[in-house]
C-alpha cells in the first residue's frame, strides 16, 4: 500500500536516494531533491515530463537489498523486488538488477524487468534539450543500439514511443523501415532484437517474410527477443500466430512445445489457454490412445513435426497441412478436421504447461485449471 505524503515526509531523510512523488501518487527517482509543483523531474537518464501530475512532495529511498539476499541464497526468487522497484520508480536499482539477470539468470524475471524499463522510458527524454525533432529517432536508435546492458531498455521505451514502423518499407521521418527491422532482428545484440520487433508491434506491420521471422523467433531463442517477437505475431497476425504455436505445442518439438506453452498462456488469450487444456488432458495416455476432449475426438501419436515456417511467403494464401505453418489461418486449429493428433505428451511437458496456464490472464481467479480439464472431458 502506498504511503501518505506526510508519513513520507516524516520518514529518516539522512540516506538513501531522492524520489518524487508527484500528486497522482507517481513515483520516481530523481538526481536532486525536487520543488514541489514542478512539472519537470531529473532523472539519472533523462528529464521526465509531468505537465498534469506535478511533484508533491519528496523522500529518500535506501538501496535495495537484493544482492545481500543473493549472497545468502544464490537461488532467491527477485520477482517482487523487481516489482518493487517498479512501483518506486527507483531506475539505477532496477537497472542493476536487470544487468545482473542478464548475466546470471535470463528467465522471466529478466522479461519483467525489461518491460519495466521500457515503460519508464516511454517518459523519459534522454537527449539535449532542443533537439531538431528530425534528429530524434536516429540519436534515440544510435543510444539503443550503442548503450551496453540494461540502460539500453530505458532508451528502447522513448525509441518504440515517438518511432514507428514503416511497412511500405520506405523510409521516413521517425521511422524503422521493414529492411531496417529484419536487419535489427538479426543484430548480435539481444536488446536491439527486441526493440525492433516491438517495432514491429506497434506498427503491426502485416509484410510476409518480416512475419516468418518474427513467428520463427517467438519459438525459442533468447527469452527477450522471443517475448518481443511473441508480441508483435499477435499484433501483426494473431490468428495465423494462435494456429501456429497450438500446432507446435500439440505437435512440435521438445523446445518447441514448450516455448509455445509458454507464448500461449502469456498472449493467446482464451484460445490459448484452450491449447494448453488439450494438451493437459494427454498427459499420462499412450502412443495410440484415442479419447474425446472437449467434443473432439483425439489420437496421441509418436511423431513430432518441424518447426521452422516452410514458406514465408505462403502466410497470405496458405492451404491446409498438417506440417510446419501452411494451413488455413482464419480456423481455429481445434475445431477443424476429424480427429485431433497429438504427440505423446511427457511429464516434464504436462507439468510446464500446467505452470504456464495457472498464469495464463485468461484463467478465472475463480477457476483451476484441474476443473477446466474435468469439465471439458465431459462436454459432448
Amino acid at each position: 500500500m502506498l504511503l501518505s505524503a506526510l508519513t513520507l515526509a516524516l520518514l529518516p531523510q539522512s540516506d538513501g536516494v531522492w524520489h518524487a512523488l508527484t500528486e497522482k501518487g507517481l513515483r520516481i527517482e530523481c538526481v536532486e531533491q525536487p520543488n514541489p509543483g514542478d512539472l519537470v523531474i531529473q532523472t539519472p537518464f533523462g528529464s521526465y515530463l509531468t505537465a498534469t501530475d506535478p511533484v508533491q512532495t519528496s523522500f529518500r529511498i535506501p538501496p535495495g537489498e537484493w544482492r545481500a539476499w543473493l549472497k545468502r541464497d544464490p537461488h532467491f526468487n527477485l520477482t517482487e523486488e523487481v516489482a518493487r522497484l517498479d512501483s518506486d520508480g527507483s531506475l539505477r536499482e532496477l537497472v542493476d538488477l536487470a544487468n545482473w539477470l542478464m548475466e546470471h539468470r535470463p528467465n522471466e524475471n529478466l522479461v519483467l524487468a525489461a518491460t519495466a524499463l521500457e515503460k519508464w522510458g516511454a517518459g523519459i527524454d534522454p537527449l539535449k534539450s532542443g533537439t531538431a525533432m528530425d534528429k530524434r529517432a536516429d540519436l534515440l536508435w544510435e543510444k539503443v543500439r550503442k548503450t551496453n546492458g540494461a540502460e539500453a531498455f530505458l532508451y528502447a521505451g522513448i525509441f518504440i514511443e515517438e518511432a514507428q514502423a514503416n511497412s511500405a518499407g520506405s523510409s521516413g521521418q521517425g521511422s524503422l523501415t521493414v529492411s531496417e527491422i529484419k536487419k535489427s532482428l538479426n543484430s548480435s545484440s539481444e536488446i536491439v532484437q527486441r526493440t525492433a520487433a516491438l517495432a514491429a508491434e506497434k506498427a503491426k506491420i502485416d509484410e510476409a517474410e518480416l512475419v516468418g521471422m518474427i513467428l520463427n523467433r517467438s519459438i525459442g531463442g533468447n527469452l527477450l527477443a522471443s517475448d518481443a517477437c511473441a508480441r508483435a505475431a499477435m499484433a501483426c497476425l494473431e490468428n495465423g500466430t494462435i494456429t501456429w504455436w497450438t500446432s507446435l505445442l500439440l505437435r512440435g518439438k521438445r523446445n518447441s512445445r514448450m516455448s509455445a506453452a509458454r507464448n500461449l498462456a502469456r498472449h493467446g488469450g482464451q484460445r490459448g489457454l484452450r491449447g494448453l487444456l488439450f494438451l493437459l488432458s494427454a498427459r499420462e495416455k499412450k502412443v495410440g490412445s484415442n479419447y474425446t476432449f472437449d467434443g473432439r475426438p483425439i489420437r496421441i501419436i509418436q511423431n513430432s513435426f518441424q518447426t521452422k515456417l516452410l514458406s514465408a511467403g505462403s502466410l497470405k494464401d496458405c492451404a491446409g497441412r498438417s506440417a510446419g505453418i501452411l494451413f488455413d489461418f482464419e480456423d481455429d486449429l481445434l475445431d477443424t478436421g476429424s480427429t485431433e493428433r497429438i504427440t505423446r505428451v511427457t511429464t516434464e511437458l504436462a507439468n510446464w504447461a500446467l505452470e504456464q496456464a495457472r498464469k495464463s490472464p485468461a484463467l478465472s481467479p475463480t477457476t483451476t485449471v484441474g476443473h477446466l480439464v474435468e469439465e471439458m472431458f465431459t462436454r459432448k
